[in-house]
């Protein structure tokens, strides 16, 4: 018997961001681990992501954007993964027959979907929320347990060993795929200079706000664990990443820059993950990240309770999910 195929539909670029591409890899090597056959199916901007977050696959890969684009890259796939904002029950739909079953991958209970499992990430997310919303007799996979993770993160995880003391001044700053640069230089210029020196690294790519003393930014590096496991603080947005930092305990300032990104900065700000401020606030998010660095015992505590939040084993529960669905080995 062949190992079974999944196609994963996705794509990047400075409008949609990273995101999608990041999770959907995330899964395709959870699938993959337990013996599923990949390909991938984006844009140029989504197979720079692969290649960068999973570097020595071997996956094929084709820009087949449309129902019939993946009919003719592929005579057929044992389950189509769908990972966007742009293409929902129509689209599905119409992968019905030469795919036999269908995933959406989404973040928002607004839309409809044609699908065989629906996967939602979301802090706090339930499957009653998408009632109505998916066919009767579809699967949902909900809540921070399917948080999609690659695995260098678990691997991560495992090794550190976190140290929290009152001279720490270690800052990691990220606001997510996409342009981001006005948002990071308005950040940086906000920055303080009068206290003690500051190390701060940037994913992203800022403008001038990065050309000061201490500021590192680092662009298109999808290594990034061993940036969250090196950092003794965080401000960021509130998108997937903030699972992969909670994942690590690495205690959060949270921006969210994003509507769908607002219930996931609250939740987690209740529950002691993270301190959340306003999108626009970056003098905000700089006291708190002063304040969050001369209190360690509050760090530590933050810290704690992002590891236990998020296990890092969210792909592989989903991957088993998807495979028990299709029938496929595990």
């Amino acid at each position: 018997m062949a190992p079974p195929l999944i196609v994963m539909r996705f794509d990047a670029g400075r409008a949609v961001g990273m995101g999608h591409a990041v999770r959907s890899v995330a899964l395709a090597q959870a699938l993959a681990a337990r013996g599923a056959r990949v390909a991938i199916a984006a844009n140029a901007a989504g197979q720079a992501v692969v290649r960068g977050a999973a570097p020595g696959t071997a996956w094929p890969m084709r820009a087949a954007r449309t129902p019939l684009a993946l009919r003719r890259a592929w005579s057929g796939c044992d389950a189509l993964i769908v990972d966007s904002y742009a293409l929902g029950h129509g689209f599905e739909g119409a992968c019905r027959g030469w795919a036999k079953r269908i995933v959406a991958i989404d973040d928002l209970p607004t839309r409809r979907h044609d699908c065989d499992l629906l996967l939602d990430q979301t802090l706090g997310r339930r499957p009653s929320e998408y009632r109505g919303l998916v066919p009767i007799r579809a699967t949902i996979l909900a809540g921070r347990r399917y948080a999609l993770l690659r695995p260098a993160f678990l691997e991560t995880r495992r090794r550190l060993r976190r140290r929290f003391r009152a001279d720490d001044r270690r800052i990691l700053v990220t606001l997510g795929g996409g342009d981001q640069s006005a948002r990071l230089d308005a950040l940086l210029a906000a920055a303080p200079r009068r206290t003690l020196p500051l190390s701060i690294t940037v994913l992203g790519r800022p403008g001038r706000g990065a050309r000061r003393a201490g500021v590192e930014a680092v662009a298109g590096d999808f290594g990034v664990a061993p940036r969250f496991a090196a950092a003794d603080l965080a401000i960021s947005a509130a998108g997937s990443t903030a699972w992969e930092m909670s994942c690590l305990g690495l205690p959060m300032v949270l921006m969210p820059i994003a509507a769908n990104q607002r219930d996931v900065a609250a939740s987690l700000a209740r529950r002691g993950v993270a301190v959340r401020v306003a999108a626009g606030d970056a003098a905000g998010a700089w006291r708190v990240a002063l304040a969050l660095l001369a209190n360690p015992g509050r760090r530590r505590a933050m810290s704690e309770k992002g590891r236990a939040f998020i296990d890092g084993a969210g792909a592989r529960r989903a991957a088993d999910a998807i495979l028990a669905l299709i029938g496929g080995r595990r």
